[in-house]
């Protein structure tokens, strides 16, 4: 498996969200590229209406609005953006609210282990 990890970030981690917030994912893999490049797995979960990329540091972007209204920030990020000791940005992100979807190594939980330390 090539996804190391998935997290819930933002308001939605943080339980701040409103009806209009998106919804916004991390995920770590050490091949994410292949999913920055094929887009036919977003519509797994409904009818893309528009698509955009953003970079935010070394976290690569897809930013998917559904036909339905339903906004999705999915986040790829390498492997390292979960090293400890944290990143500022990192710590930034999982600080502002941090809910682990997928962990099958532990890299997320100890990702936030140390933030709590911080």
């Amino acid at each position: 498996m090539n996804i190391e990890g998935v997290a819930l970030v933002g308001s939605h981690a943080s339980v701040k969200a409103s009806e209009t917030s998106d919804v916004d994912l991390i995920i770590v893999s050490s091949e994410r590229d292949q999913y920055l490049r094929t887009h036919s797995w977003l519509s797994l979960f409904g009818k893309v209406e528009s698509l955009r990329n953003e970079t935010w540091g070394d976290v690569e972007t897809l930013r998917a609005t559904y036909t339905d209204g339903l906004e999705v920030e999915y986040n790829f990020a390498a492997p390292s953006w979960a090293d400890v000791p944290v990143d500022h940005g990192t710590l930034r992100v999982v600080k502002e609210g941090f809910r682990i979807l997928l962990d099958p190594r532990g890299k997320l939980r100890a990702l936030s282990a140390a933030s709590l330390k911080e």
